[in-house]
């Protein structure tokens, strides 16, 4: 890239707010939106909008998030075990992983909110909502001083996969 190409986008204007072809669909949830920011619900918890878009949108992100993989269902138990060896069911639980070192483990580093999914019931893919604060910790030293070492950051969860010979994919919405 020359110097003259970097001045000409650096004297580029910002983009304006997007503002969508001005359908009546639009309008109307344009409308229930605002209303909903505006209402006082009977549980503070509902007062955030994401929360509420969340619920309302989380149908259709399983969904489609199922015909993207072409998934068919999560299994009873979110066990990694059964992704690793390709087993009908997972013999042990998370506490007995430290007495079998040389099985494969029950869960990865992080695995709040997992789910093992099955393909023609063969277990095919291994989910983990992974939170903001996880996100946020890329490395282990770079801590508050003073604060308790954090398990299940992302180097942790690579290393995992590396160990198990499995593939990690961070997708950018969740279902």
């Amino acid at each position: 890239m020359s110097d003259d190409t970097r001045h000409d986008r650096d004297e580029r204007p910002s983009p304006g707010q997007y503002e969508p072809p001005p359908w009546e669909e639009y309008r109307q949830l344009r409308q229930a939106i605002h209303e909903y920011i505006d209402h006082d619900p009977d549980d503070p918890e509902w007062e955030d909008i994401w929360r509420a878009l969340a619920a309302i949108m989380s149908a259709y992100q399983r969904q489609q998030f199922l015909q993207a993989f072409g998934l068919d269902e999560p299994a009873e138990v979110a066990s990694i075990r059964r992704l690793i060896t390709g087993g009908d069911e997972c013999p042990h639980s998370p506490e007995s992983d430290a007495e079998r070192p040389h099985q494969s483990p029950h869960e990865p580093p992080a695995s709040d909110n997992a789910t093992l999914w099955l393909d023609d019931g063969d277990p095919a893919l291994f989910s983990m909502h992974v939170f903001p604060d996880t996100l946020g910790r890329l490395r282990h030293d770079h801590q508050q001083v003073g604060e308790t070492p954090t398990h299940g950051t992302w180097p942790e969860i690579f290393e995992f996969a590396t160990e198990q010979d499995l593939e990690v994919s961070v997708l950018p919405t969740s279902w």
